[in-house]
């Protein structure tokens, strides 16, 4: 396989992971601003406020997860490609498989990007067809709900500066587009 193919298939990983974690971090905002101002109105819905806590709940944590795990996607594809990199430089013989298993990797990686931003944003919505502020109700209720926004403002900020880390690294690719493009072996 030539550098080609490595160069263009990380940069259609970077371009869609970029694309999804920016999605799931306007989500993740979104979500955290409701479950930050809960606790401030009585409920009028015809579900006691224990269901509707407990699905706010399940939801803003479901939110956290998502984030989280598209925070340690970039970093396992990163050390998944160095590990086959030095796999490929201790034995030659193994160049073969590590090329099909990056590419397979990298798929997989642009797949896990999509699913994440999608169940983000049903997470969203789901959360925004409850009103949280009536829901979560009560000081312990609405403790949790500010202990869980406060979680979600870490996992976002956190996604950020990951996604600031792929960015600058794929400004780095695509500068040296043409230098990485000579090369025999890249991983």
């Amino acid at each position: 396989m030539t550098s080609t193919t490595y160069v263009y298939t990380y940069i259609a990983f970077a371009v869609v992971y970029l694309g999804a974690a920016l999605t799931l971090v306007v989500d993740a905002l979104r979500m955290t601003t409701g479950l930050a101002t809960a606790g401030r109105t009585t409920p009028t819905d015809n579900r006691p406020a224990f269901e509707l806590a407990r699905e706010c709940v399940k939801h803003g944590q479901h939110m956290v997860d998502y984030t989280q795990l598209a925070t340690l996607l970039p970093l396992a594809y990163i050390v998944g490609s160095i590990f086959l990199g030095s796999a490929v430089l201790r034995n030659q013989d193994w160049a073969a498989i590590a090329n099909a298993l990056w590419v397979t990797i990298t798929t997989v990686a642009i797949g896990a990007s999509i699913i994440l931003a999608v169940r983000g944003a049903k997470e969203t919505r789901a959360l925004s067809r409850i009103d949280v502020g009536e829901a979560m109700v009560g000081e312990r209720t609405s403790q949790a709900s500010h202990k869980l926004a406060s979680r979600l403002r870490t996992s976002t900020v956190l996604l950020v500066l990951v996604v600031a880390f792929t960015t600058l690294n794929l400004w780095s690719v695509v500068s040296g587009l043409n230098t990485l493009l000579g090369l025999n072996y890249v991983l």
